[in-house]
């Protein structure tokens, strides 16, 4: 069987963070050795006596085939599980098996659960105790690392979700980042914490980011989280940081800048650069939302959870949706 190498470099900044991501991935479908098979129980799913799925590639139930787009909804509501598909019932007993077929080149292949954003590529396996589903995907290693480790990670842990999709990583601070100690920490304790993570010294000048235009060293660069003030500054055209001046250079290059906004003045006084950034070619924001409505009814924060799915959107070219969540 032909294995597929797919090589993603991808820079991403933590408003001053910005990280250069490289990649290298085999991703084979079809029969595999047991051996090298990961079994990941969904519980991010907290799935109750329903599951709905929407197939982004091609799926075998029972002898029945499914094509991409297809829409099942799975119920153990009786004590069986009860497979509803355009109008019809298929009565799969106490487990079933969706088997999953190969893609063309260059098409996800994979299942979305529950409405999740997440891509889950592999063979689902679903049981029922008569009351409630469980869910188990079977999925090649490979495939694992790169499209389930980042989505069953805590929402609090992007950084070691993105290292555990893209191990190469290039952190780069803002001045303002580099030095200052806030009530989360101090400045040396963070840098080097990223340092340790990333597995790679922080850039932080001018002279380090430079670069990254005429020698185009980056397919993607990530603002994360992008504040009001650097947001500002984008949408000005301002580069007097190394982060601002990191997008400025990338962009020369035609290549996508993903923003996720962290602002408690995305809804006032940053509203209008978020509607030119919006408007600008190769610029992509992480899902958000309002995260304190009543207290801070001006503040919106991205989903950081949703930053892997928002660059490999990016680099086909397209806007995860929905932006507002």
């Amino acid at each position: 069987m032909t294995k597929r190498r797919a090589f993603k470099r991808w820079i991403a900044g933590l408003s001053a963070l910005v990280m250069l991501l490289t990649i290298g991935l085999a991703l084979p479908v079809g029969a595999r050795a047991e051996k090298n098979t990961v079994r990941v129980l969904l519980t991010r799913l907290n799935l109750t006596d329903r599951l709905e799925i929407a197939l982004d590639g091609s799926y075998t139930l029972d002898g029945m085939s499914f094509q991409r787009g297809s829409r099942l909804v799975l119920s153990c509501a009786t004590g069986r599980i009860m497979v509803y598909y355009e109008g019809m019932a298929l009565d799969s007993g106490k487990e079933l098996v969706l088997t999953r077929h190969q893609a063309a080149e260059g098409l996800e292949n994979g299942l979305r659960l529950n409405g999740d954003y997440a891509l889950y590529r592999g063979d689902l396996h679903v049981k029922t105790d008569g009351k409630m589903l469980t869910a188990v995907l079977h999925i090649p290693i490979e495939e694992y690392l790169l499209g389930v480790v980042p989505y069953e990670m805590s929402d609090s842990f992007p950084l070691e979700a993105l290292k555990a999709q893209y191990p190469d990583i290039i952190p780069i601070l803002s001045p303002a980042s580099a030095s200052t100690d806030t009530r989360f920490g101090t400045a040396a304790h963070f840098r080097s914490r990223l340092e340790s993570i990333c597995g790679h010294d922080v850039w932080d000048t001018i002279a380090q980011v430079e670069p990254i235009g005429p020698k185009k060293l980056l397919d993607a660069l990530i603002v994360a989280p992008a504040t009001g003030n650097t947001l500002a500054k984008l949408a000005c055209g301002i580069a007097d940081t190394p982060v601002t001046l990191a997008v400025k250079a990338h962009l020369r290059n035609e290549r996508p800048v993903i923003l996720a906004v962290s602002s408690n003045d995305a809804l006032a006084a940053n509203a209008e650069s978020i509607g030119r950034l919006l408007a600008r070619r190769h610029h992509y924001f992480v899902p958000m939302r309002q995260d304190a409505p009543h207290k801070k009814p001006r503040s919106v924060v991205a989903d950081f959870s949703l930053l892997p799915q928002t660059v490999e959107a990016a680099l086909r070219g397209e806007q995860l949706q929905p932006i507002l969540l």
